[in-house]
């Protein structure tokens, strides 16, 4: 869905939207069924991570934070850190 976390599924869904979302228990007759968008956007953001590092492109994040260790990020829904010993400062631009 998105970070920082909405404090309702209300605040981003509507009734009627359609969705893409994973089952996350196993459906049984009269069990609810618990559905998870979050769970498949995280998947698809780590397959993009992934993707990108084999063909060493490098992945677009934004700084959220900065630590006294690093820098707190987020690649699309996934968040991250860059350890400030692995860190650069200077301008990138991006096309």
């Amino acid at each position: 869905m998105a970070y920082p976390t909405p404090a309702s599924a209300k605040d981003v869904l509507k009734e009627g939207d359609k969705i893409k979302a994973v089952i996350l228990n196993h459906i049984k007759e009269d069990s609810p069924i618990y559905l998870s968008i979050t769970r498949l956007a995280k998947d698809e953001d780590w397959q993009y991570v992934i993707e990108a590092q084999e063909k060493d492109e490098p992945i677009i994040c934004k700084g959220v934070d900065a630590i006294p260790a690093g820098l707190v990020v987020t690649v699309k829904s996934l968040r991250g850190f860059i350890p400030l010993s692995q860190g650069d400062i200077h301008f990138v631009e991006i096309p």
